[in-house]
């Protein structure tokens, strides 16, 4: 289901949090700890940023397919315009 369909169909509020991914070269392992720890609070779905002002943001798709395959959760990823 899309986040807009689960939006639209749940009976309950909304529940997301956003990640930045870590830049080039730095560990993911950081990200994957957050993820962890926030796995209880039953997340609709999960934001990422995917960088902006020419910042480096590394692995965007890759880390949205893992949040979708190793936590079950749907991921937005999504541009920051300035």
């Amino acid at each position: 289901m899309d986040i807009i369909e689960h939006i639209k169909s749940s009976k309950k509020k909304t529940f997301s949090v956003e990640l930045l991914p870590p830049r080039n070269g730095e560990s993911v392992a950081q990200v994957y700890k957050v993820l962890e720890d926030l796995s209880d609070l039953k997340l609709d779905f999960v934001s990422i940023t995917h960088g902006s002002g020419g910042s480096l943001r590394g692995g965007t798709d890759a880390l949205g397919a893992l949040i979708r395959e190793r936590y079950g959760l749907e991921p937005l990823i999504h541009l920051t315009c300035l």
